[in-house]
């Protein structure tokens, strides 16, 4: 059992269906405890990672329909809000004030449809059909 468990230590399993982006672990380095040895692209929809301002964020829920477009892409894709911070990203450090309520922001995951062939970690915009802009 303990050889079982030792065996099954030296094997390197991906948690997701992905592809391999990049390996930053040459052949025959020791790779340190918690150290990346493969650097992984999920396959599926991908997401944006996106800051909602506060005039916008109260309109919106999860799963509502949002629009993703990115540079050099004539294409709008369709996207839905999977996940919003209920918490602001930013906060000053002195005591809101009407003006000063207006520079918080959520942090919002998108999934988007059809965007398999997006590189990862192009920027992109993100508007929401229906929410006022602020």
């Amino acid at each position: 059992r303990a050889a079982d468990v030792a065996l099954a230590r030296t094997r390197i399993t991906a948690p997701v269906d992905a592809t391999v982006e990049a390996l930053p672990v040459e052949v025959g380095e020791r790779p340190r405890a918690g150290q990346t040895v493969a650097v992984l692209r999920a396959r599926g929809a991908p997401f944006a990672r996106v800051y909602v301002p506060e005039s916008v964020r109260t309109g919106l829920a999860v799963g509502d329909a949002a629009e993703v477009r990115a540079d050099g892409r004539d294409a709008v894709l369709r996207g839905r809000i999977r996940w919003i911070a209920t918490e602001a990203a930013f906060t000053p450090y002195f005591a809101l004030t009407q003006r000063d309520r207006g520079r918080l922001s959520y942090l919002a995951e998108i999934v988007v449809a059809d965007g398999e062939d997006w590189p990862s970690g192009i920027p992109v915009q993100v508007w929401f059909p229906g929410a006022d802009a602020p």
